[in-house]
């Protein structure tokens, strides 16, 4: 899925929409001293927002090698944040219990079932006891979005992009009435583009008690996605999941 985002690392969110998810996700003592992994980091967005409201540093992983050079090449010189080209499926660069707080945001999406399951297996392991792990999913979709989606995934990449970036004007009223939302017009573009390769519904069965209200942002809606904070147990817990067949 890295390259329909590698389309992508221009695109940069508005850091008010990002700090107004995750002031609702995360209370101040959450992030404050802590060490987080931004799972999916693209550009850099979520991982300097992070520092900004008090983590210690954070480590930003994409398989997106454009947007891993972007993120970067926009925070040279803060030295808690870093940059990793990676696969979330394989943290091989990280011993366990790493990390006090891990994100996935809009990243475990575009991953296989199976490679979900992989993922967040990994984000156990280098997670520490009693931290947690943000992560969303996408909810199931009406037959319009599904067969946007097969033609995301049907057409030739650079072709898909192009009338993307053509359509995104026309349908950004559509998608904010589908959504529930308010859509900037670089955003109706990114949106669009995201549709390549993206999967609908949960590789598992999660415990309600980790169901968390999904925000109401530029990039996110409980219309649209279901959110879970998972608090990290013991390592030598089972993790607190059951797989879907």
């Amino acid at each position: 899925m890295a390259n329909a985002f590698d389309a992508t690392p221009g695109f940069i969110q508005d850091p008010e929409e990002i700090r107004r998810f995750l002031r609702q996700v995360f209370a101040p003592e959450e992030l404050k001293g802590k060490t987080v992994l931004d799972a999916g980091c693209r550009n850099g967005d979520y991982a300097a927002e992070l520092l900004r409201q008090g983590a210690a540093s954070v480590v930003g992983v994409d398989l997106s090698r454009p947007c891993i050079e972007a993120a970067r090449a926009r925070f040279p010189g803060e030295s808690r944040l870093r940059f990793v080209e990676g696969s979330i499926t394989s943290l091989r660069d990280f011993p366990d219990s790493t990390f006090d707080v891990i994100i996935c945001v809009g990243t475990i999406v575009y991953l296989p079932p199976r490679d979900m399951i992989r993922a967040l297996e990994e984000f156990l392991r280098v997670g520490r006891p009693g931290g947690a792990i943000l992560v969303l999913f996408q909810k199931e979709k009406g037959l319009f979005v599904r067969l946007a989606r097969a033609l995301a995934g049907a057409l030739p990449l650079r072709l898909f992009v192009a009338l993307a970036r053509l359509a995104a004007p026309l349908l950004r009223p559509v998608l904010a009435k589908l959504l529930n939302r308010k859509i900037s017009p670089t955003c109706a573009e990114y949106l669009l583009i995201s549709l390549r390769g993206v999967y609908f519904g949960m590789p598992a069965l999660m415990p309600e008690s980790f169901r968390i209200q999904t925000p109401t942002c530029e990039h996110c809606s409980e219309a649209a996605t279901m959110s879970y904070k998972i608090r990290i147990p013991d390592q030598k817990a089972p993790p607190p999941w059951k797989a879907l067949p």
